[in-house]
């Protein structure tokens, strides 16, 4: 169910809206509802590491790690993982230096959930939006709006 909700809110162009909280998709035999959350604990948030079906918070994961140790062979082997499970092309030079890019865009100009929303499910598993997170957490921001899924299972 992760994987679809992924799909579905990067394809609709999904757009927050400050007059309204909850938004309702129906599908065949569900209804999703999605609650923006202002204030949401980053460091609630979990990670499902799909190779090994191993739960991480999300200051365990490769990720947070790599931006508290800035030791690049721990994003070599997160790139790695993901060629292997989904496989995205392991070009490690220019995904760490996309992902500082974005560090220092965060730093420079905040969070802005409007430009990438922090996604997870009501049980706290991060569906989209874990470099954001890592980043913030990283630099000591605990605290972020985050768009909060609802479904059944």
């Amino acid at each position: 169910m992760q994987a679809v909700l992924r799909r579905m809110l990067r394809k609709s162009k999904f757009k927050l809206s400050d007059g309204y909280d909850w938004f309702l998709v129906s599908r065949p035999g569900n209804i999703i509802k999605f609650k923006f959350k202002k204030s949401y604990n980053l460091e609630n948030l979990k990670v499902l590491w799909r190779p090994t079906g191993e739960v991480f918070k999300i200051k365990e994961n490769y990720l947070y790690r790599f931006l508290t140790t800035r030791d690049e062979s721990i994003y070599k082997d997160y790139l790695f993982m993901r060629k292997k499970v989904f496989g995205v092309p392991e070009d490690t030079k220019n995904n760490i230096k996309k992902f500082l890019t974005t560090e220092q865009d965060i730093l420079k100009n905040g969070y802005d959930p409007k430009q990438g929303v922090i996604v997870c499910d009501q049980n706290g598993f991060l569906l989209d939006g874990n470099h954001r997170a890592s980043i913030l957490l990283a630099h000591g921001i605990k605290s972020a709006p985050v768009l909060v899924v609802y479904y059944d299972s």
